[in-house]
């Protein structure tokens, strides 16, 4: 459990990343996807949600 919850904090951090030097993907529907080993979701961050 603790790894998804790692996963989701790295992809939060990502998606951050992502809209400071892209900032064109905003308004977009872009998402960061993360799975957990077995092919399962365990988040899924939309940049449009991110500030």
């Amino acid at each position: 459990m603790s790894d998804d919850i790692q996963a989701m904090d790295v992809a939060e951090g990502i998606a951050r990343r992502l809209i400071q030097e892209r900032p064109e993907l905003k308004n977009r529907h872009v998402a960061i996807l993360v799975s957990n080993e077995d092919g399962e979701e365990v988040c899924r961050v939309q940049l449009d949600t991110i500030h």
